[in-house]
């Protein structure tokens, strides 16, 4: 069963229900605002990081819950080279894009359609939007079903162009801001990460993750290593890590389970990569959380499926160029189902 709410800014909130599962979803940013998860005990909780109120989401610098794009992740010095012809972005992260620049798809108000158990929302991006070439038309719909949340990513255009969509979501699997994220346990299906340097640009460069800080092919704390004697984790304050998932086509990703309420994440993806991100740091003007709760250092984590960061400038790695006549069509599965 789907709601729909017009809230006083214009914007919209539309919620999901099924049984014990619901999540919320606004037009501003395509955001998951929440999702309530049942615990062992039948006790539902919400999982993931967000604000009371729309304004609160523009304040923010987290993207939290958004969708990201056109591009999302960095952009080394704000440039890239597409069919011999150099694109100039806008920089905001340093020198660098981030998540497709000051005002990208996260910062938007997008369209939506309600069905049963899905909301499908619509943005249209035209030629030369930060910088980016060609009229992009995308598409996120968010389906609650069978204890899953599918989030699928849709778009075309008519000029090349570079897309990387993710949702940016923090999650809290221990539930309701609790303060006990770090005691997750974390499973990632990869075997390698890119390098990157201090400004987060990945060097090109790949890693093996056997026997370092980086290693959650088995099951583990997500904070057992976070402070580990590691100069890329002391530079980045925790994990800002990407990984290779092993495989292709759609496969687990990772599983983020807590012992003590019961409750198990598996994430699977048809994307190359996850992006492990442990909210490293939280500004002095950053918002509370829904309910008042202030914002702490590694109060959510981020496991945010994607093509490798800058991979624009490194397609002998991976291709993200999107082609008139092609459709770009990727998917992410958060299945809580034991």
């Amino acid at each position: 069963m789907v709601e729909e709410k017009l809230l006083c800014d214009g914007t919209k909130i539309y919620k999901i229900w099924e049984g014990m599962y619901s999540a919320e979803i606004l037009t501003y940013g395509a955001i998951l605002k929440s999702l309530f998860v049942p615990d062992k005990n039948g006790k539902s909780e919400n999982i993931v990081c967000g604000f009371d109120t729309v304004e609160d989401y523009r304040k923010s610098g987290g993207y939290f819950g958004a969708a990201v794009g056109r591009v999302c992740n960095r952009i080394g010095n704000s440039r890239f080279v597409l069919d011999g012809k150099e694109y100039i972005l806008p920089a905001n992260d340093g020198k660098n894009h981030l998540h497709g620049g000051p005002d990208g798809f996260s910062k938007r108000i997008w369209e939506a359609l309600a069905g049963e158990d899905f909301v499908e929302l619509s943005l249209v991006s035209p030629d030369g939007d930060m910088g980016y070439p060609g009229n992009l038309k995308t598409y996120v719909r968010y389906t609650l079903k069978n204890g899953k949340l599918t989030v699928d990513y849709t778009a075309e255009t008519d000029k090349p162009t570079p897309v990387n969509m993710t949702n940016h979501s923090y999650f809290d699997i221990c539930g309701a801001y609790g303060g006990r994220t770090t005691e997750a346990e974390l499973k990632i299906n990869a075997r390698e990460i890119c390098l990157v340097d201090k400004g987060l640009i990945p060097t090109g460069e790949l890693a093996p993750v056997s026997g370092t800080p980086y290693d959650f092919t088995a099951s583990k704390p997500v904070g057992r290593d976070i402070d580990a004697k590691d100069e890329m984790l002391r530079f980045l304050g925790g994990y800002d890590t990407n990984y290779f998932i092993d495989g292709k086509g759609m496969r687990e990703a990772a599983v983020l389970s807590d012992p003590v309420s019961g409750r198990k994440m598996t994430v699977l993806t048809d994307q190359p990569c996850v992006q492990l991100y442990t909210a490293n740091s939280v500004g002095k003007d950053e918002p509370p959380f829904s309910g008042g709760v202030t914002q702490s250092v590694h109060s959510g984590i981020c496991l945010e499926t994607q093509a490798m960061p800058d991979v624009v400038n490194h397609p002998e790695i991976m291709d993200i160029i999107l082609r008139p006549g092609e459709e770009y069509h990727r998917t992410t599965v958060f299945d809580f189902n034991a």
